[in-house]
C-alpha cells in the first residue's frame, strides 16, 4: 500500500512541476521580442494573388520616375528599401484587367 502512494504522489508532483516548468517557460517565452535589425525593417513582403503569378511588377517613386520593372515569379514578393531614398512609394502589380497596387512610404 505504502509504494502505490508513494507512486500516485511522485506521479502527481511530477506533474504539477512539469505544468509550472511549462507555465514558467511560456511566460519566459513572451516577454521576448523578436531580434530585427534595421535592414529587415526596410522590406516590404507582398503575398501576390495566384491570378497575378506572371504579372508585371512595377515601382514607382512619388515623382512618378519608375524605378523598376520585373516579372512576378512567385506569390511572395519581397521589396528591398534598404538602398531605396526617403519618399513614398508605389508598387502595382498588373496583368490583364486584374491589379494589385500597394503604397511604402520610407522615413
Amino acid at each position: 500500500m505504502f509504494n502505490r502512494r508513494f507512486n500516485l504522489m511522485s506521479t502527481k508532483s511530477l506533474i504539477a512541476i512539469s505544468m509550472m516548468l511549462m507555465a514558467w517557460s511560456a511566460e519566459a517565452y513572451h516577454d521576448t521580442k523578436p531580434a530585427t535589425s534595421s535592414h529587415e525593417s526596410q522590406q516590404l513582403t507582398i503575398k501576390v494573388e495566384r491570378a497575378l503569378v506572371g504579372a508585371q511588377l512595377e515601382i514607382e517613386y512619388s515623382d512618378g520616375s519608375c524605378l523598376i520593372k520585373q516579372p512576378v515569379r512567385k506569390r511572395r514578393v519581397v521589396i528591398d528599401f534598404a538602398s531605396a531614398s526617403i519618399g513614398t512609394y508605389t508598387i502595382r502589380i498588373k496583368k490583364g484587367d486584374a491589379s494589385q497596387t500597394h503604397y511604402y512610404c520610407k522615413i
